[in-house]
């Protein structure tokens, strides 16, 4: 079942104090991107997040379920307004990987786009 447009209107709702914060459609569903990096998927009218270290913080008891058969397990947001009050304030999922890059100047995976496979 495809999520309902209230519900993903609802979502963006609750993440709007972010502005890294992007939902776009991908093949029947949606993708959630923080600071540009994909980070949680939006399916069957559910938020999963990718199990990042500050969103196990964030989310210490939530449960983990794959967003469709096959996938790999995603933590279930199932108290969306906790959650985003909690991540308005929290670095999640795509920004963890650009502030390690940033830091340690080494691309840690390597892109089609990019030219070079790392430093």
């Amino acid at each position: 079942m495809a999520s309902s447009r209230e519900f993903v209107n609802y979502v963006r709702e609750q993440l709007s104090g972010r502005d890294d914060v992007v939902i776009r459609p991908m093949m029947g569903e949606y993708l959630v991107y923080w600071g540009g990096k994909v980070g949680g998927d939006i399916c069957d009218n559910r938020l999963l997040v990718k199990p990042v270290p500050s969103a196990l913080r964030l989310l210490p008891d939530a449960s983990l379920e794959p967003p469709y058969p096959g996938a790999k397990d995603m933590i279930l947001v199932e108290d969306l307004e906790d959650f985003a009050h909690g991540c308005h304030g929290t670095r999640t999922a795509g920004t963890q990987k650009a502030d390690t890059e940033e830091k340690t100047g080494i691309r840690t995976q390597w892109s089609p786009f990019s030219g070079t496979a790392g430093r």
